[in-house]
């Protein structure tokens, strides 16, 4: 077995392996010209967070500097995904923060709500149309293998 598909098995790899590092190297490039990015380049950032990211949903905003270990491969975004300044994930294998569209009673006035991690992947039922977003406040740093659902 290759030591890029141990990254997703739970096997020990190599994080120096050629194969791993020659795809992170260009990865990290992509994230480094998103952090780059002035503030008034909204659409620049939108085109790089779909060509760093595994899946990006809809109405997804990521305030810069934003840290990840494989540039976001490995990320899989729902809608309406906000992360303030600074957030931090360890993405060697897949994190998935689902689509935020489900109504929860403990939203506050600006639509932040607190996420928690879970061993079960699947989303909560009940999505409607109502428009509610996860804040990942700053410095929120997540590793792999987690889901998020909101509480």
């Amino acid at each position: 077995m290759a030591m890029k598909d141990k990254l997703h098995t739970g096997e020990l790899y190599l994080p120096g392996d050629e194969e791993i590092m020659i795809d992170q190297l260009k990865r990290l490039d992509r994230l480094y010209d998103f952090n780059q990015t002035r503030p008034r380049e909204m659409d620049k950032r939108q085109a790089l967070m779909k060509e760093m990211f595994a899946e990006i949903g809809e109405g997804c905003y990521i305030e810069p500097p934003f840290h990840s270990n494989m540039g976001a491969g490995h990320m899989h975004f729902g809608k309406n995904v906000y992360c303030n300044f600074g957030c931090t994930f360890v993405d060697d294998t897949h994190i998935y923060v689902p689509f935020a569209g489900f109504p929860v009673p403990s939203v506050r006035k600006r639509g932040r709500r607190n996420a928690s991690p879970t061993e079960n992947g699947s989303p909560p039922q009940g999505a409607n149309s109502r428009l509610f977003c996860i804040y990942l406040a700053y410095s929120t740093a997540l590793v792999s293998r987690i889901t998020l659902i909101l509480i």
